[in-house]
């Protein structure tokens, strides 16, 4: 059985160098809102990019009238929906707080903020189901601990044997 030390070496990342496969490329940001302005866009054209064979989704506050253009057009949703559609394979799992907690009464007294981000992604998720071809491929995860939140933002994408991933602090929204 590995030690914790064993493990962290190997797993979780320190400030030093990345271990990455053969061909890869890694590129370490921090977002200010100007780069935000760089990030949308710049993964829009991912997803738009000739050849994507697949796009999977993370996220914890995914709006339903989020658009990756900063100048407006499509919704996210819209274009996931289109994708699927058109024979990407498209997968999205929203995070949300379980029911359980939810109705706790102390949740209840603080929770205001959260049960919009919830509705926001349950919206989001809802609307990408009502495409036949994700109606089995778009979910909520109510996993977690009961006082805890899967932050995870990522986006996968990929296809012709290369894939590009997104992942940090950005939320698939545009007030914060």
């Amino acid at each position: 059985m590995p030690t914790f030390d064993e493990l962290k070496q190997q797993y979780m990342f320190s400030g030093g160098g990345i271990t990455t496969h053969p061909n890869s490329k890694v590129e370490g940001l921090i977002f200010d809102s100007a780069d935000r302005k760089e990030y949308f866009p710049t993964l829009r054209d991912e997803i738009n990019r000739a050849g994507v064979e697949f796009i999977y989704v993370t996220g914890w506050w995914l709006d339903p009238t989020f658009t990756l253009d900063p100048t407006g057009g499509a919704t996210l949703a819209d274009l996931l929906k289109a994708k699927s559609a058109a024979g990407v394979d498209v997968r999205v799992l929203g995070w949300v707080m379980s029911p359980e907690v939810l109705r706790h009464p102390q949740v209840q007294r603080i929770a205001g903020d959260i049960l919009n981000l919830n509705s926001d992604t349950m919206c989001f998720v809802r609307g990408l189901r009502a495409e036949p071809t994700l109606a089995s491929k778009a979910c909520l995860n109510i996993l977690s601990h009961p006082v805890g939140a899967v932050h995870m933002k990522m986006v996968v994408i990929g296809g012709g044997g290369q894939a590009v991933g997104f992942t940090g602090g950005i939320d698939l929204e545009s007030q914060r």
